[in-house]
């Protein structure tokens, strides 16, 4: 499960989100396409994949801001308990206004 992050605000109500397979500017593999309306979003997706997410945003002078934020969604595992215990790791994304 990714995890991402948003500004939702008085002029960002619903925000047009966009992720996509691959290293940043690879727009060539869109793989989700939404518009959310909350400030945390979760998605379901294949893990030891490159990811990036994309959300726009309207300015109060008419204008488009672009966030974008990207990660190597893996598992992996660590020996510190009795079995092999997998971990996710970067399944965290921000897209928030900053």
């Amino acid at each position: 499960e990714m995890h991402i992050k948003a500004t939702v605000n008085k002029q960002n109500t619903k925000i047009p989100l966009w992720i996509y397979e691959g290293k940043y500017n690879d727009t060539n593999h869109l793989i989700f396409i939404d518009t959310i309306e909350t400030s945390e979003y979760s998605v379901i997706l294949p893990l030891n994949v490159q990811y990036y997410a994309k959300a726009k945003y309207n300015t109060n002078d008419g204008k488009i801001i672009y966030a974008i934020d990207g990660v190597f969604f893996k598992k992996y595992f660590r020996s510190d308990c009795d079995t092999t215990c997998w971990y996710i790791k970067n399944n965290k994304m921000d897209v928030r206004l900053k």
